[in-house]
């Protein structure tokens, strides 16, 4: 593959567009090497550093009369290059190093890299988010299948756990640990009498029928007030006074504030 060699009238801004290119190629992790040389003196040794790029300006003068940059590959040891002259017309030093109008001039073109190189970033980060976004709507239309499959499942009675079968499980040991609470149930209050009937203790004589008996008794009440609570309450309020009465159930010293704000 042959070199390329390009000629053109010396514009500090061409070379700033250069250096700026050579920048872009480090951050891509794809340095290139360079010289510069200036009427044939060699001002920057071959080098990827770019703080040695601008050492060629303190070379030129009036007197100057070509600048020449040669571009390497990212390989140090390759001889293949791109050549660049740039010619110099009388004064042409002079106008394109210190006056502040091609100094603006400068400036613009610098910032003019950075919005593309921005603009280029920018664009990348869209492209990413688009694609997790892509992968966002997959998951999600997932999860909606499963639902839709779950909810057309046709599941077995016995396996089939109600709003009033929780309720049950939820509150039976609550029951058994304070059987008084049902006094304070409509409906059910007369129900604390039987739960606090002494149970017959009939000794070593005691039967595991009676036993088997008092039990069926108990969980026929428990389920009687979970019903009754489920009719009384909706499903979401009888959550709510589930984790009520779980709050108290571990800091009992709170229950006299709730009893006042309620009574308020």
């Amino acid at each position: 593959m042959s070199s390329k060699i390009t000629d053109e009238k010396f514009d500090e801004i061409r070379l700033e567009k250069i250096k700026h290119h050579l920048e872009s190629l480090i951050e891509k992790g794809k340095p290139r090497f360079y010289e510069i040389y200036v009427d044939n003196l060699k001002v920057v040794e071959k080098t990827d550093d770019l703080n040695q790029f601008d050492d060629y300006k303190i070379y030129v003068d009036g007197k100057t009369k070509m600048l020449k940059l040669l571009l390497y590959s990212s390989c140090e040891s390759s001889p293949r290059n791109d050549k660049f002259f740039f010619t110099f017309q009388p004064d042409d030093d002079k106008k394109s190093l210190g006056e502040i109008e091609i100094k603006q001039k400068i400036d613009d073109a610098i910032n003019e890299v950075k919005e593309q190189i921005k603009i280029q970033n920018l664009e990348k980060e869209l492209l990413e988010t688009q694609e997790e976004l892509e992968e966002a709507h997959e998951y999600i239309e997932k999860l909606q299948d499963s639902i839709e499959k779950i909810s057309n499942a046709k599941i077995d009675d016995s396996r089939q756990i109600k709003f009033g079968q929780v309720a049950t499980l939820a509150i039976e040991e609550l029951i058994k640990r304070n059987p008084a609470i049902l006094n304070n149930i409509p409906l059910i209050g007369s129900l604390s009498g039987i739960l606090n009937e002494p149970k017959i203790d009939s000794g070593s004589t005691s039967t595991q029928g009676n036993a088997t008996f008092q039990e069926s008794k108990e969980e026929g009440l428990n389920a009687t007030f979970a019903n009754e609570l489920t009719i009384m309450f909706s499903e979401q309020e009888f959550d709510k006074i589930v984790q009520l009465i779980n709050l108290l159930y571990h800091d009992k010293t709170k229950i006299n504030t709730v009893l006042e704000l309620v009574n308020q």
